[in-house]
């Protein structure tokens, strides 16, 4: 345009200089056009060739500039139409710039708020080192008081030998020679009064190893799974034969023996996974696997729903390359009831007004699918399942999952609700029947209250 414009004053002095000289050749000569005087005739054409040469400067510039000949061509309504669309536009990138703006600053928030618990978990790591510390000065301490139990015990067991042998030794030498005296009689006494004293030391020191042993191993040792934790949940028919009861059930004890070797990578080939116990707590009986089954089998046809659920949960602490103990009396046969048909309300949340989807978003999360509805399936007693059974594919090892409601289903929840402006309540509902071994499928409805 630069350029043009100096094209543009080049013209216009050209146009001068030609009309100035045009005008004065024409006065010389002396013409005359239409009647006119010749001064007159001399302006005419001076004024006529200025105009002839700026009509022929324009038509030039016309074609060789494309705005200039939009200028002429374009309506000013549609310039004006073009106009606004830019400036919308411009408006439109300038509250995408502050919308932008808005969520960097909110993510640098949580950054700062990600640096905060990043710090308070170094100190807690640190805690946790100085009682770990304790803990394996407490493990030595109770490892030498177990070295010398140990020593103690093998010293009672060679005296105990000894006496063992004497004893024999006298008695084959009183039964052959047949002959009872009062001193070989005292010497007897003495040695089994003498024998009896050091079974019976002997008896408290294996105790005591073993009560040190126990110690020692469920206290400070890693520990596979803690009281009471879920081994396994399955899901069993309660009719049919007591064979095909026993059938499934071997294939849910199968499958939790293969759990807890999975969590111990060194557990013994030779060594059971699984100790049943029977009797009361006080005096527990163990049972063989097979006893535990027939149980269990026996319990389940008891039921009277279709279907019962049986968790198995060790009432120890299981070290890791520990076995697992399981009660079998204390052990819970649930029936399998609906507690939930489709499209059922689980929980719901008010959301507040003039949220960004982020928070809509974290609320959602935290309030609504962490809270409140863990909370309602508590009150439908409802059993909590991570390691499910699937009898469809027995040989399958469980893994230990939680059920995630996916962010392609709360994503666009948060963004309806923000769409609405105002308040607005979220509906948890299920999908579908619901029983008491769940699991539960959700969908979410955005309401205005």
């Amino acid at each position: 345009m630069f350029f043009l414009a100096l094209i543009i004053v080049a013209v216009s002095g050209l146009i001068a200089y030609v009309g100035d000289w045009v005008g004065r050749k024409m006065g010389r000569r002396r013409l005359s056009l239409l009647g006119l005087r010749p001064r007159y005739t001399a302006i005419v054409i001076s004024v006529g060739v200025g105009v002839l040469i700026a009509v022929i400067t324009l038509a030039a510039t016309f074609v060789i500039s494309k705005p200039i000949r939009d200028a002429f061509i374009t309506p000013v309504s549609v310039l004006k139409d073009d106009l606004t669309r830019q400036l919308l536009a411009a408006s439109t990138m300038q509250a995408t710039l502050t919308a932008t703006q808005h969520q960097l600053d909110a993510m640098q928030a949580k950054l700062h708020d990600t640096s905060a618990r990043l710090e308070e978990s170094g100190h807690q790591r640190a805690d946790i080192q100085g009682k770990l510390t304790q803990a394996k000065g407490e493990l030595d301490t109770t490892q030498q008081q177990l070295d010398a139990a140990r020593g103690k015990l093998t010293q009672a067991q060679r005296e105990y030998a000894t006496v063992h042998t004497q004893l024999d030794s006298a008695t084959a030498s009183l039964l052959q020679t047949g002959k009872a005296s009062v001193k070989l009689n005292n010497d007897l006494v003495h040695l089994q009064v003498t024998r009896d004293a050091l079974q019976a030391h002997v008896t408290e020191l294996n105790e005591r190893v073993e009560v040190l042993s126990q110690f020692a191993l469920t206290t400070f040792a890693q520990l596979a799974f803690t009281s009471g934790q879920e081994l396994l949940t399955g899901v069993f028919p309660t009719g049919g034969t007591v064979e095909e009861r026993r059938r499934h059930l071997t294939a849910f004890v199968a499958a939790a023996e293969r759990v807890v070797r999975a969590q111990s990578a060194e557990f013994p080939k030779e060594t059971t996974p699984l100790i049943f116990l029977g009797g009361s707590g006080d005096h527990p009986v163990r049972m063989t696997a097979d006893e535990a089954i027939t149980r269990l089998a026996t319990r389940l046809g008891s039921i009277g729903a279709r279907e019962a659920i049986i968790q198995f949960a060790p009432v120890n602490n299981v070290p890791v390359n520990a076995p697992a103990m399981i009660s079998v009396e204390a052990l819970e046969v649930l029936p399998n009831t609906p507690v939930y048909q489709a499209g059922d309300e689980v929980a719901r949340l008010t959301l507040p007004a003039h949220a960004d989807t982020a928070e809509l978003l974290g609320r959602l999360v935290d309030e609504l699918l962490r809270t409140r509805v863990p909370a309602a399936l508590r009150a439908k007693q409802m059993v909590m399942v991570t390691r499910r059974f699937d009898a469809a594919h027995p040989d399958a090892l469980p893994v230990a999952r939680w059920s995630l409601i996916p962010w392609t289903d709360l994503l666009p929840v948060a963004e309806r609700a923000h769409e609405r402006g105002g308040a607005v309540q979220v509906v948890a509902r299920v999908k579908s029947r619901v029983t008491r071994s769940g699991p539960v499928d959700l969908t979410f409805d955005v309401l205005t209250p």
